[in-house]
């Protein structure tokens, strides 16, 4: 892995925390089993992957975060809360408070 790459992952998951209410438990999972090797990797919504984790870990709620995740979700019919992809940088600290302020309530 270069050295861009490891800094946009500790980006993403400095934003994907600020999302999370403090003491709430979550799990991360992608919509994928496939993982890109660069920013610009977009792979479609794996629905049979996502119901597997989804049914295994059997979540509160769903934070479906990006397009792909929230397609992926729609098509599978889940309740979900729509967050932007954690990768996106000109998500702003009210965006991600905002979000954390939603999913504080379940």
């Amino acid at each position: 892995m270069d050295n861009e790459l490891l800094e946009q992952l500790k980006e993403s998951g400095r934003r994907l925390k600020e999302m999370i209410p403090e003491g709430k438990e979550y799990r991360v999972i992608n919509s994928s089993p496939m993982i890109g090797d660069c920013a610009d990797s977009c792979y479609v919504a794996d629905t049979e992957h996502i119901e597997k984790l989804v049914n295994k870990i059997n979540p509160t709620i769903i934070c479906a975060c990006g397009k792909v995740a929230q397609k992926g979700c729609m098509k599978l019919g889940l309740f979900f809360i729509s967050a932007p992809h954690p990768a996106w940088r000109q998500m702003s600290k009210q965006q991600s408070g905002s979000i954390k302020q939603t999913l504080d309530k379940f």
